[in-house]
């Protein structure tokens, strides 16, 4: 009973981070078209505008994904679709670290852990790497548990 209830606050967490990024999207997209318009925008600000956008997009992308779960294991949760979901939820962490490395190595060079072969490695970038492999991780196991599962019915 606790868990559902904290499920349930996570899910309406989720929904609202969901709307306030489409609000931030929306929102900094016409702000950096009137600085374009006017004139004042450099090569720099676009690069980070778009830097922004290209995150909050995928994290948005994310939380939407995330939430599809959610309705997805209140009815059965070992089914191929949700292999599918967490295996997206995965590449879409790796495509952010890859932004992070990039933007990072450009924008930050000083501020990262190590830097290997003129790539900064900044802790966010450690994070995401972590995150998209247990993505990934989770998916193999969930892929696993539906064999298990196809054969367990077979047998019955």
């Amino acid at each position: 009973m606790k868990s559902e209830k904290i499920k349930s606050l996570l899910t309406s967490f989720l929904w609202l981070s969901l709307i306030l990024m489409i609000a931030t999207l929306v929102v900094g997209s016409i702000v950096s078209i009137c600085e374009i318009i006017g004139g004042k925008a450099t090569l720099n600000f676009l690069l980070k505008k778009v830097y922004i956008a290209v995150v909050l997009l995928g994290y948005s992308f994310a939380i939407y994904i995330l939430l599809r779960l959610a309705d997805n294991f209140k009815e059965n949760p070992f089914i191929q679709s949700n292999v599918k979901h967490f295996n997206t939820i995965g590449y879409i962490f790796f495509i952010e670290a890859i932004i992070e490395v990039a933007y990072s190595s450009i924008f930050n060079p000083d501020h990262g852990l190590i830097q290997i072969l003129g790539l900064n490695i900044t802790i966010g970038l450690v994070t995401l790497v972590i995150i998209s492999l247990t993505f990934f991780l989770i998916a193999d196991i969930f892929g696993k548990a539906i064999k298990i599962k196809e054969y367990n019915d077979l047998t019955i």
